[in-house]
């Protein structure tokens, strides 16, 4: 039977436990056998849920079968863990990923610097500067630019490596079918042509709010260092750090003035031993042998066409009660209870809505159950 076809129908089943894929395969010795154990076999594996159990009893290929004809008709390659050109350091992590989706040009994962340009998606002109600026000198010398293409400094990134030329890397918090936010559709098909569009998620996955933080750990785990050049005290910038850290990447912070909220994260991460960086030359100095063999771009730069994004709108990758909850809490501080009130939504619905929102930067929860919006 096709190894891809079982490895699609194993990572659909194990879905959001993606941990027991590599697991699974280690007990049971392939993936076919996986594939052809029963209900009692895989309850004695350790840490097995009965409910993982019973989905992986459900034999049915076809749902497989639709995300290989859905990548066919899109021109999305599939990589596992048994092609050659598949990145290892993934099943390495303590969540590995053993199907990736991938649109455009796959690098030598063994010769490339590659270094995660992460930040806040509400940059300051600070923050917009400087990541322009040192993202633009590490491209220049070869460095290969890998982020998550949300707005703010993770497209500033993306955006200057591409103005000199350079290959680019951008994993996704959805099926590639799209981009996201949809409004970087230029940015994508420009990444595309020289460098390569990457996720877990398989065509037509919506950008779920968990999908993100679960998308940092790849971006993390693909790069050799993490620079932050913004970030608030509550961002997903510093999940992505705190993942890079565990897995013995090297962390760069940009400094930034002591009083900017948009700084007190990257501040923070520099006390707590980031390497403060002020100039691209500061990052390739850490890389010596990696570094002698880059090849700086020879290709002819290409002009990404700027979209606007205004602050007011709707966010897109948010969902519709996410975006009413920002929308209130931009006209002013609210009270979970009044949240409640004015969303039409209940505590319990809020209880799941407002951590991912926290987590990700759009807001600050403040004592007694206080929220703010993260400007």
């Amino acid at each position: 039977m096709d190894n891809k076809l079982l490895r699609i129908w194993l990572a659909g089943k194990t879905s959001g436990a993606t941990w027991r894929a590599g697991q699974l395969e280690d007990c049971f010795g392939s993936i076919e056998a996986v594939y052809n154990a029963k209900m009692e076999d895989y309850m004695q594996i350790a840490e097995m849920t009965k409910s993982v159990a019973i989905a992986l009893c459900d034999k049915g290929l076809d749902g497989a079968k639709t995300i290989i004809s859905d990548c066919e008709k899109l021109g999305i390659n599939i990589l596992t863990v048994d092609d050659e050109c598949y990145p290892k350091v993934l099943t390495e992590i303590s969540s590995p990923v053993h199907v990736l989706y991938t649109l455009g040009k796959i690098p030598d994962w063994d010769s490339i610097l590659g270094i995660a340009v992460v930040g806040t998606r509400h940059n300051t002109e600070y923050g917009q500067t400087v990541t322009e600026r040192i993202s633009r000198e590490l491209a220049e010398k070869g460095v290969t630019i890998i982020s998550g293409m949300a707005a703010g400094v993770d497209s500033f990134a993306l955006k200057s490596a591409l103005r000199v030329g350079a290959p680019t890397i951008a994993v996704m918090g959805r099926g590639l079918d799209e981009a996201y936010p949809p409004e970087n559709q230029n940015l994508m098909n420009e990444i595309i042509k020289t460098g390569c569009a990457i996720s877990e998620y398989p065509p037509y996955s919506p950008p779920l709010p968990q999908h993100f933080p679960a998308r940092n750990r790849i971006v993390s785990a693909l790069s050799n260092g993490v620079l932050a050049t913004e970030a608030p005290k509550r961002s997903g910038t510093l999940i992505t750090t705190r993942l890079a850290r565990d897995m013995g990447k090297v962390i760069f912070a940009v400094p930034g003035n002591i009083f900017a909220g948009k700084s007190v994260g990257t501040n923070n991460l520099i006390k707590q031993g980031a390497n403060a960086v002020t100039c691209g030359k500061d990052i390739l100095d850490a890389f010596p042998i990696r570094v002698k063999n880059l090849t700086p771009p020879e290709i002819k730069a290409v002009e990404v066409v700027e979209e606007v994004h205004n602050e007011t709108e709707s966010i897109d990758g948010l969902g519709e009660e996410e975006n009413k909850i920002i929308t209130l809490l931009r006209e002013k501080d609210m009270h979970i209870e009044e949240l409640a009130a004015k969303s039409n939504l209940t505590i319990a619905e809020l209880n799941k809505i407002l951590p991912m929102l926290e987590i990700e930067g759009y807001i600050i929860k403040q004592a007694g159950s206080q929220y703010k919006y993260n400007v």
